[in-house]
């Protein structure tokens, strides 16, 4: 028995010795098997099946009257794990969109911190009228922010509780619509924190604590929205003439027409409606629910356009690269800010 023995641990596939470790640790890598762990992870599996293996001999070798008795009915019946119970750390119900009421809550109680930081940064003294045009810029900057922000909630809000507004412009897809307003409020603050660090001014750290607050309750937020869609690779959106979902079938028209109808009319030479970019985009109307298409003809323009935030579905129109050219100068070494030295934005 014992010759059976020596001559089967040297004859198995079982056996352990430094080639077949090898190979082990090898196969393990390659296949990026659930088990792969670093050794001796692989070692102490492969051993105890090699034991196994042994034991099981062992036993098949042994004569009838040492054999071991069979297991009780005890020891042998398969106990199932009780049922599961809800645990006290589970997830609150959730809305009717999907949102959770701990989400709405945090959206609720961000709008309490950008309320008062908004008061913090709009009653600091010398800035809008002090004469600092870095500070009065970082001072903007900020205010405009927090309204795009408060904005921002305010949409995910609304959509979350099932009401449309004309005044929400949402795509309708409400997951995305929901990651893209609470990721653009959450970059919002960085910006606004990157204004105030360079004015130099006390404001910054007036600012901070309830800047980060707002950031961390945003945080939040994003972390318990429910999982969207994966996200494709990049793409071009227009690859093959197909447009994303959310263009509608009349701005596809708009967009692939080869002549257009303009509201309003920009010439240099005062042959349209306004002389200057800026004039059109002011005359334009608020929270327009249809495209005002403004045509800017031929001609160099100094001048930094800003397109506020109210002045929805504007559609600008030139004569084509090198001819119709918008052109501006701000800088941060003349005292603008990064986010006010933008030509068009």
């Amino acid at each position: 028995m014992q010759q059976t023995l020596d001559s089967f641990l040297h004859s198995s596939p079982l056996s352990l010795n430094a080639n077949s470790r090898h190979e082990i640790l090898y196969n393990s890598t390659a296949t990026n098997s659930p088990f792969s762990v670093n050794p001796p992870g692989p070692l102490l599996i492969n051993m105890a099946s090699s034991t196994a293996a042994v034991f099981t001999l062992l036993l098949f070798l042994l004569p009838p009257a040492l054999s071991l008795p069979p297991p009780s009915p005890a020891t042998s019946t398969t106990h199932l794990p009780p049922p599961a119970t809800k645990s006290a750390h589970s997830s609150p119900p959730a809305a009717s969109s999907g949102l959770s009421t701990g989400v709405l809550s945090l959206l609720q109680s961000t709008l309490t911190e950008i309320q008062q930081v908004a008061g913090i940064v709009s009653t600091f003294p010398g800035g809008i009228i002090g004469g600092d045009l870095r500070l009065s810029s970082a001072i903007s900057d900020c205010l405009d922010l927090l309204d795009f922000s408060s904005d921002e909630l305010s949409w995910t809000i609304s959509s979350s509780s099932g009401t449309s507004s004309a005044a929400n412009p949402g795509t309708g897809d409400h997951g995305s619509d929901f990651r893209s307003w609470l990721s653009a409020a959450l970059g919002n603050q960085d910006t606004c924190k990157e204004s105030l660090s360079s004015t130099g001014s006390p404001l910054a750290s007036l600012a901070s604590a309830g800047l980060d607050s707002i950031a961390a309750l945003l945080q939040s937020a994003l972390q318990q929205l429910p999982a969207g869609e994966k996200i494709a690779p990049p793409r071009r959106l227009l690859a093959g003439g197909v447009f994303p979902k959310w263009v509608k079938a009349a701005e596809r028209r708009l967009l692939q027409a080869t002549a257009l109808t303009a509201d309003v009319t920009v010439a240099k030479d005062g042959s349209g409606n306004y002389t200057t970019v800026t004039a059109a985009v002011d005359a334009a109307p608020l929270e327009s629910g249809r495209r005002f298409v403004i045509y800017v003809k031929r001609g160099i323009y100094v001048e930094n356009v800003e397109i506020k935030k109210k002045k929805w579905n504007l559609m600008i129109v030139g004569d084509g690269v090198d001819q119709t050219v918008i052109s501006g100068s701000r800088n941060y070494v003349d005292g603008w800010t990064t986010f006010r030295s933008a030509t068009f934005g």
